[in-house]
Order: structure tokens, then sequence, then C-alpha cells
């Protein structure tokens, strides 16, 4: 029996060395036993115990003179005599056939019982890679309620490349739990993956994180999560260059069977992925977001309508469920480049729908009115999967797969024969797009597409708006010149119209206010008259 114990261990020459700082906290009523291993001539170490109560925070580590390091860390809060634990973990030397020898490090953990659990790894090197995984395992106190099955996690550090990785037969908990890794470069590529839950399991998680010169990789996994409370599963990733994306899946007193979904980040990219076979809850919601510096050109409304640069792109994704209907086989990728933003959709339905707003940035500064948030909320509350594009994310490919969604809308400056984009194809200026540019795709019939924007269903003949999107079983834009103010607003009653139940027609009526009058030179005429939209088709589509 012991009441307290603390032991260094340190070994090696020259250039490469490993080091074990522990600590027990062992109660006079807990057992110890340890083996512990040390070779010189590598300069390796190697440590196994067992025992009961508490374990705080220790580490093994092993560095050499080149600059390569890797290491292993674990910590148990528990009670005496109820909490039980072993571990094994040590250093060695890894090869790679790029790089050589490099240094690594290992650990074996199992927990039972406990307060808090946690371990992990981390890599570097001398290029400036890093690579970390930990697990995090709590209950709520006074319950000693934590527990971690078999757990592994190995750190390798090579002069080319870094990795991390963690997996464990199952997590139990009375309280948090997090299953992380993280990854970086001197390139400032970055990636983080996480699970993570309130209270509950996580059976057989894993953690793959890998950096090197060229860009940074995690990829978790699990066979399946179950929560109380809200748990999520989150991916991110961002480069130097701007661009940056994220994927956020979110399950409420339910479970997630099978998810794979990962975070890239390099020098021309970051992309995020997931496919999720099954999930379900009270709630179950997936959100992604990407952001880019695309090329683009708009009016500054504060400086009389000046041309001005604006190197932003944006595109978002998301989709609900509620009342524990499941989400089966999706997928998403979201990607986000220099110069483009593409978000890939698979396993939704036919409930989809396209938001495009391409003057977001002069919109919302001139006005401060937004509308990505409400028609968003108000589409996925129906059950529609949502992609929202805003500023340069809006080029004319993406204008042309208005058809593939059952509801699609443009907002932005537009005549009865063209619209303004900000995407910039010249460098020098905005993009302008033209009815026989978006009619030519336009070949799919779909529920309901609008083109709100001044003029834009004032003709309906050859070569307009109305006749590109003739195939929309609803469709409309304006005849009259708006306000940036107005349209903004008209768009969001609108849409929360549409979300409440109300068929198209209705919402257009509900939704129409006052707006400044103009003269045929887009000149107020000093009054107001109400606006709606020229809806044409059925006007009795719902969502």
């Amino acid at each position: 029996m012991t009441s307290g114990l603390q032991l260094t261990v340190s070994t090696g020459y020259n250039d490469v060395s490993s080091a074990i700082g522990m600590v027990y906290g062992a109660e006079t009523t807990d057992m110890i036993g340890q083996k512990i291993k040390a070779n010189a001539n590598q300069g390796t170490l190697s440590n196994h115990a067992e025992g009961t109560g508490s374990l705080p925070y220790s580490s093994i580590s092993s560095s050499d003179i080149n600059g390569n390091k890797a290491g292993v860390y674990r910590s148990i809060y528990g009670k005496p005599r109820v909490t039980s634990w072993n571990y094994e973990w040590n250093t060695y030397i890894p090869y790679s056939s790029s790089a050589g020898n490099g240094k690594g490090a290992q650990l074996w953990l199992n927990a039972y019982n406990a307060y808090t659990i946690k371990g992990g790894s981390y890599s570097s090197n001398k290029e400036g890679d890093s690579a970390n995984v930990d697990t995090y395992v709590s209950s709520s106190y006074p319950y000693t309620k934590s527990s971690l099955g078999n757990y592994y996690t190995i750190a390798t550090a090579f002069a080319n490349e870094v990795g991390a990785y963690q997996r464990a037969d199952y997590t139990s908990s009375g309280g948090a739990t997090t299953v992380q890794g993280w990854a970086n470069n001197l390139e400032k590529d970055y990636s983080k993956a996480l699970i993570n839950i309130p209270k509950g399991t996580i059976n057989y998680p894993t953690t793959n994180v890998f950096a090197g010169k060229t860009g940074s990789r995690v990829y978790p996994t699990a066979t399946e999560i179950s929560t109380t409370g809200t748990g999520s599963l989150y991916a991110y990733a961002s480069n130097l260059e701007g661009d940056s994306s994220n994927f956020n899946l979110k399950v409420t007193n339910g479970k997630v069977t099978n998810p794979n979904f990962n975070a890239w980040a390099g020098t021309v990219f970051a992309e995020t992925w997931a496919s999720i076979p099954n999930a379900c809850g009270t709630t179950t919601e997936i959100n992604t977001k990407a952001l880019d510096k695309a090329l683009g050109y708009q009016e500054d409304e504060h400086l009389r309508r000046k041309l001005t640069k604006v190197l932003r792109g944006e595109g978002d994704f998301a989709v609900k469920k509620t009342n524990n209907y499941a989400f089966s086989n999706v997928a998403v990728t979201t990607r986000a480049t220099k110069n483009d933003i593409k978000i890939s959709t698979s396993g939704f339905g036919a409930n989809t729908a396209l938001i495009l707003d391409p003057r977001r940035w002069e919109f919302v500064d001139y006005t401060g009115k937004d509308i990505r948030d409400s028609l968003m909320s108000s589409l996925k509350g129906k059950g529609y999967a949502v992609t929202y594009y805003s500023d340069s994310a809006v080029s004319k490919d993406k204008v042309r797969k208005m058809d593939e969604y059952k509801v699609s809308v443009i907002n932005t400056h537009s005549s009865p024969t063209s619209l303004s984009l900000s995407k910039s194809s010249n460098g020098v200026t905005f993009d302008k797009m033209y009815p026989s540019e978006l009619k030519t795709d336009y070949t799919e019939y779909n529920g309901m597409s609008l083109i709100i924007g001044c003029n834009s269903f004032k003709l309906t003949g050859s070569g307009t708006w109305a006749e590109a999107i003739n195939k929309a079983n609803v469709r409309g834009g304006t005849t009259d010149y708006w306000s940036i103010k107005y349209v903004r607003d008209f768009t969001k009653r609108f849409f929360v119209n549409m979300a409440s139940g109300y068929s198209a027609i209705k919402a257009n009526q509900n939704a129409k206010g006052l707006d400044y009058a103009y003269d045929a030179n887009a000149k107020w005429t000093g009054g107001y008259t109400v606006k709606g939209l020229n809806l044409q088709g059925n006007g009795n589509f719902v969502l």
C-alpha cells in the first residue's frame, strides 16, 4: 500500500532521449504495481502500471536533435477503491521510407468508474508540422460513471510529416465526452475535428491526424454515438489563403450510426466531407459553411455607387429533422478554393432550395438587412435542404443550376434582360448574366423560381427572365424599381409566410408593403406605392 508517489525517469544519449514524469494520487487504501524498462542505446522507455484511485496527469515523450518529438499522456481523477485502471506506454523509433528514422510514442489505457479520464498524444517536427489527438470522459460529481475501454493512441514525428492516432472500444459517461484531433503546418494549413456529447456513450471512436508541408488532415469515425442532450460532430479546415470550411451535425437525445467525416486543408483549398448512414433524435440538424476571398466587384452605396473590390464569398448548407425522423445515407462535401465555393450533397430527397445573394455585402452594408438566416430558417423549418451562396461565390454556373432545386431565388440588381453578379471574370468589373444563358440550362421542371430585382419581370416575352424560367411551376419577379431596403424586407416576409403554410399568391399578398414610387428614370417621385411580385403559373404552390 502507498500514500502518494512521484517518479521521474529519463534515458538516452547525445541526440536521442526519452523522459517520463509521473505522479500517482493514491490513497493509503489504493494499490499500485508497475514495471519500467529503459534502453539507453536507443533512448527509449516503456512503463506498465495498474492500480486504483486517481492517476494525476503524466506524460512520456521522445525527441531527437533533428527537432522530431512525440509524446503521449494520461490522467484519471478517481475515487479510492472504486476507480480502477491499468496502462502501458513506451517510446520507440519508427521508420519512414521518405524520411528515415523518426520518433514515436504509444499508450494503452483502461479506466473504469472514474470521475474524469483523459488520454492523448502529440507530435511535432522542425519543419513546423504538429498533430494532436485527445479523448476526455467526465461524470457529474460525485458520481463515478466515466469509463474508457481499450484506449490506444500513437504519435509519430518525421522530418517531413507528423501524425497522431487514437481509438477505443468505447467511452461511457455520466457527463461530457470529447474525442478530438487537430493538425497544422508552417504554411498555416489547419484542420480539426471532434465528437462531443454532454452525456452518453461512443462505441469504437477513432481519430487519425496528419500534417506535412502540403497540408493537414483529420479523419474521425465511430460505430455508434448515443447522446443525452445535444451532441455534435464537428470538422473544420482553413488555410493561409483565406479559404475555410466547416461541418456540424447536431443530434439531441438520439443516435448517430457509423459517421465518417473529415477535414482537409491545403495551400489551395479547404474542405470538409461527411457521410452519415443514419442519424436521428428529437432534433437532428446538419450545417456547413465555407468562406473564400474570390475576386468580385460591387457598388459602394456610401461612396455614391463607386465600384469597389470585394474579396469575399460564402457558401452555406442547412437541413433539419425533428421527432426522431432520421437522416439515412446522406453526404455533404463543402470545399472552398481561392476562386470558388462548392457544396455537393446527396440523399436529402426532393425538397431542396437554392438561395443566391450576389450583392450581399453591398445590400447589407447599405441597409443593415440580411436575408441569409431568415430564408434558411424558414425553408429548413419546412423540411428543405437549403444551399446558400453570397457575393463572389455566386458564379454564372450556380445561377444555371436553379432548375435543379425545388425552390430557387436570386436577389440582385436586375433589368428585364440582365442581372448583376459580383464575381469577376476579367479582374476589372463584375460579371453580368443574360436570360439566354439561363434558359439554355433551365431544362428541368421545378416548383418555384424567383428573380427578385428591379424590373426583372416587367417584360415577359422572348429573351426575358420570365421566359428563361418558364418551366417553374410558379415563377416571379418585379415590374418596378424597388429600394434595397424594401426588397430585402419583402423577401424575408414572403418566405416567412410561405413557411407558415401560405400559398405563393397569399404569401405575396401578405408580404406587400409601401415602397418609394420611382419614375421611368429611377428617380423618387416623392410618393409611395404598394409593391409585390408579378407571379406567373400556379400561385397555389406551397412549400
